[in-house]
C-alpha cells in the first residue's frame, strides 16, 4: 500500500531538465546534525546523492531548485547561497516531515565533527524562554554541560553544539540558532525544521 502511494504521488511529477552549472552550484557536502550528512554530486549531467552509507541515488529535477528521489518520494529543495557556508538543502517526505542541512567544507568521508564546548557563562546567558507568537513559547534550560529545550506541550529534549551558536536536538531533527545583538548579548533565536525557519525572540 505504501508503495502504491508512493508511486501515485512521484508519478503526477513532471520532471525538467536543469544544466549542469546548476547542479555543479548545489554540489557538495551538507549536515544535519554531528554525525550525519550527505553528498550531493554532478556526474555527465546526472544529479547524484551519496550516504555514508555508500548508497547512491539518482534525483530528478522539478525545477530550478527542486529535486525528487522517485524511489523514496523524497524533495530535495535548496536555497541560496548555494555551495558555500551558509547554503542549505531541505528534505521533505511526501507526508510532509523533513529536515534541514547546511553545507559544510569536508569530505562525505571525514570523521565526524566533535561536540563543540561552550563555556558555562555563554550557557547560562542562552537559557531563558523564547516566544514565537503569543502563547506559543521554548525553554532552554543549562543542565550540567549543556542545554535542553522544550517547547510547549512536548517533551525535554537535549541539544548538542555545532558551533558556538547552533545547536542540534539530539532526539529530534530541529535546529536553533541563537542571535547576538550588537553588543554580543543573546536577543533571540531561531528554530529551523523541515525547511521552515522559526524566529523567536528572548523573553527572560
Amino acid at each position: 500500500m505504501v508503495d502504491t502511494v508512493r508511486a501515485q504521488n512521484t508519478a503526477s511529477k513532471r520532471f525538467v531538465s536543469a544544466p549542469r552549472e546548476t547542479l555543479q552550484r548545489y554540489a557538495g557536502v551538507y549536515r544535519w546534525s554531528p554525525t550525519q550528512k550527505v553528498e550531493f554530486r554532478e556526474l555527465n549531467g546526472l544529479f547524484l546523492l551519496r550516504t555514508q552509507e555508500g548508497i547512491t541515488i539518482r534525483l530528478e529535477a522539478l525545477s530550478s531548485k527542486e529535486f525528487l528521489a522517485p524511489d523514496y518520494g523524497i524533495t530535495f529543495v535548496f536555497s541560496p547561497p548555494v555551495g558555500t557556508k551558509g547554503a542549505t538543502v531541505a528534505f521533505r517526505k511526501v507526508n510532509g516531515d523533513g529536515i534541514e542541512a547546511t553545507w559544510v567544507d569536508e569530505r562525505l568521508d571525514d570523521p565526524p565533527t566533535p561536540y563543540v564546548l561552550i563555556d558555562k557563562k555563554i550557557l547560562d546567558e542562552m537559557a531563558g524562554t523564547y516566544e514565537f507568537e503569543p502563547g506559543f513559547e521554548v525553554t532552554i534550560r543549562h543542565v550540567g554541560p549543556a542545554l535542553t529545550e522544550q517547547i510547549m506541550g512536548q517533551s525535554v529534549t537535549d541539544l548538542v553544539a555545532d558551533t558556538a551558536t547552533r545547536f542540534y536536538a539530539e532526539q529530534g531533527t530541529a535546529v536553533f540558532e541563537f542571535k547576538l545583538n550588537p553588543n554580543g548579548q543573546i536577543e533571540g533565536l531561531v528554530l529551523l525544521q523541515a525547511g521552515v525557519r522559526v524566529p523567536a525572540k528572548k523573553k527572560r
